[in-house]
């Protein structure tokens, strides 16, 4: 899949760390998805996290990225790394952590919606989460 792919119901491209440190941003983000048309960005909308422009990641070799995408007024947000230049979506976390205990082990993708910004997202679950129902899950972001 290229990154041109991403451009229907893309709302904007945001560097994780300013997303998931900006309640403002996600505010504006949840907000917009309800309306999302595809015809307008954030301009004019306040917030100190600025999206990235989708013609600025061609050239990329390290960055750690959220696409947040409106499809039928659902809010959606998927991650992207790039290491070296390689892309790679839904990534495990960084040594196979669960995403609700933290503990190492076997991992599947699902998905839960947000408690930030009520996006659905992918998490990444041990086996023992997995069985647990979403409010029952530490997942935080």
């Amino acid at each position: 899949m290229s990154l041109s792919d991403y451009d229907i119901g893309t709302m904007g491209i945001f560097r994780t760390n300013e997303y998931l440190s900006d309640p403002e941003c996600q505010k504006i983000v949840a907000k917009a998805a309800d309306s999302w048309e595809g015809k307008k960005a954030f301009t004019g909308l306040v917030s100190k996290t600025t999206s990235i422009a989708l013609e600025d990641l061609k050239n990329e070799k390290n960055a750690d990225l959220y696409f947040v995408l409106s499809i039928a007024g659902t809010l959606i947000r998927t991650h992207m790394v790039i290491k070296e230049g390689i892309k790679g979506l839904n990534p495990p976390p960084d040594d196979y952590l669960c995403d609700s205990c933290h503990r190492k082990g076997w991992l599947n993708l699902n998905y839960q919606e947000s408690k930030l910004d009520g996006a659905s997202i992918p998490v990444w679950l041990c086996l023992e989460c997995e069985k647990l129902e979403p409010e029952e899950r530490d997942v935080r972001f």
